[in-house]
């Protein structure tokens, strides 16, 4: 396996957590603009943006350890996704 597919995995981790703040910023700030982001749909997204990181996480932890790579970025990156799910899950529900 080459290096190029863990960039591509920190790829989805970068993608995920650009959407997670823009997330954020509608939720905080436009809230009252966009009439289609309501809980439900902050959940929804979060819950798909979590999973879908954790399951990367674990395969290219399983990938790493095959060719011997310390990647340490993208479990803070992991972690940085399930904060801010956190938080637009509770800023959301703390607006409805």
């Amino acid at each position: 396996m080459s290096h190029e597919a863990f960039d591509f995995i920190n790829y989805t981790f970068i993608f995920f957590l650009v959407i997670s703040i823009v997330l954020f910023l509608i939720v905080t700030f436009f809230s009252k603009h966009f009439k289609l982001i309501n809980w439900v749909t902050v959940v929804v997204i979060s819950f798909i943006f979590v999973v879908v990181s954790m399951l990367d996480l674990i395969v290219l932890g399983y990938a790493a350890d095959e060719i011997n790579l310390e990647m340490y970025e993208n479990s803070y990156l992991f972690i940085a996704i399930v904060l801010l799910s956190v938080v637009n899950i509770v800023i959301s529900y703390r607006k409805r």
